[in-house]
This record gives C-alpha cells, sequence and structure tokens, in this order.
C-alpha cells in the first residue's frame, strides 16, 4: 500500500473503533498506536469485519478474503487481543468480533486474552 492509502486506512479504522462500545476520538496519537497495533492486512480485515459476532464464512464473504488466509490473520489479531473468538457449541465453530477494550488489557497486561485454537 501507498502511504496516503496506509493513513487512510488507519483512519478507517479508528473510526471502526470509534463505533464500538469505548469511544476512540482521532488524533496523532490514536493513529500511532493503531499503526504499531495492526499490520495494514489486519487494519483491512477488521475495518471490514462487521461490529457484531460473525463466523469465517461471513467474515470471508465481506471481506472478500480467502478464509485459509483469513483464518491465519484472525488467529494473529486475536493473539495480540485486538478481536475476540468466542467458541459456540451448538454450531460447532468460533465466532468472531472486533475488541476494542482489549487493546488497553493488552498493553497494560502485555497478554491476550485470546485462546488460539
Amino acid at each position: 500500500m501507498h502511504a496516503i492509502e496506509d493513513a487512510q486506512l488507519y483512519r478507517k479504522l479508528g473510526k471502526k473503533i470509534d463505533n464500538l462500545h469505548v469511544r476512540a476520538p482521532w488524533n496523532e496519537t490514536w493513529h500511532s498506536i493503531l499503526k504499531e497495533l495492526y499490520t495494514t492486512d489486519e487494519a483491512d480485515i477488521v475495518v471490514k469485519m462487521p461490529y457484531t459476532l460473525s463466523t469465517l464464512e461471513r467474515i470471508s464473504k465481506v471481506t472478500q478474503v480467502e478464509q485459509t488466509r483469513l483464518q491465519g490473520i484472525l488467529e494473529r489479531l486475536c493473539a495480540k487481543g485486538l478481536i475476540i473468538d468466542l467458541w459456540n457449541e451448538d454450531h460447532g465453530r468460533y465466532f468472531y468480533m472486533p475488541n476494542p477494550i482489549a487493546i488497553g488489557m493488552k498493553i497494560m497486561a502485555g497478554t491476550s486474552i485470546c485462546q488460539i485454537p
């Protein structure tokens, strides 16, 4: 990606997180934090992800990213504590969603709250 496209992507990511449960108004400090936490591929996935719990299949359809590649990206995001993965016994699969609260927990505790399957 080009620098201008990167900047726009991280601004979109900031807006996405700002529209979740924890407000995160845009500024240069927030931009720097997002760039440190997310690769451009990860940022692009989270920007396009639904706000609610979604299956790998749904996220793949929405993001237009092949499921095997997407699974790896989601696992990295979960390991960093940037998304939530919840196992649903009834459906026999994981559901994913962005987790802005974990950003602060991850930075403060230095550990992830998610388990990679």
